[in-house]
């Protein structure tokens, strides 16, 4: 399945399949659940799973869920985040409260939850924490391959994508859009987070 990210100003008919991005607030239109789309829906950027504020941890929670009741009126699978920076904890550290903050969100969801890569040493997502996390708690893990070459400075698309069984996938233009085509597998829900990305691959399959 290909689709593309919208932030919910942007939307309009015509994609098989829009994952909407929230960036501060979130919202629900009902004509959009009119549109003939597949949705997926991403939660605020800022949120922070990772806080060592519970303050913080529980108004991430809070936005994950509203973000995933919008999901649910629009039919959604899945509500994308962003776990937020180790802030001056050690790694293990703070995969002990991702774990524990997963947990606890995922028991308030009705629908699946995913945690998407991400591109800074100091963040919480590198491609190894996020599928260590799949295992530990079933939450999705959402494969951004731009994030993972800035993190890592590498990318082989082949090897990161054989890791995950019906993997979904965030790519951009940066990205060798004839090598993701040729590397993906049997199934999978590949995301474009620009619609000039997500013609030219629809082009290329």
């Amino acid at each position: 399945m290909l689709g593309v990210c919208l932030r919910p100003e942007e939307f309009r008919p015509g994609w098989d399949f829009v994952e909407l991005q929230f960036e501060k607030t979130v919202s629900f239109k009902p004509e959009w659940r009119n549109a003939s789309t597949k949705f997926a829906v991403h939660s605020p950027y800022y949120v922070s799973l990772t806080s060592p504020k519970q303050q913080k941890v529980d108004e991430a929670i809070n936005k994950i869920i509203d973000s995933a009741k919008v999901g649910e009126k629009l039919g959604a699978t899945i509500v994308v985040a962003r776990a937020g920076f180790y802030s001056k904890r050690t790694p293990a550290e703070t995969m002990d409260d991702m774990v524990r903050n997963c947990r606890e969100t995922t028991r308030q969801l009705r629908i699946q939850l995913g945690i998407e890569t991400q591109p800074r040493q100091t963040q919480f997502g590198s491609l190894e924490e996020v599928l260590q996390l799949a295992e530990k708690t079933g939450i999705v893990p959402v494969i951004n391959l731009g994030a993972i070459r800035a993190r890592s400075g590498e990318l082989d698309i082949k090897r990161v994508l054989s890791r995950v069984d019906e993997p979904y996938i965030h790519f951009d233009s940066s990205i060798d859009l004839e090598a993701l085509a040729a590397a993906l597998p049997r199934k999978y829900t590949l995301v474009a987070e620009d619609a000039g990305s997500a013609e030219k691959m629809r082009a290329l399959l």
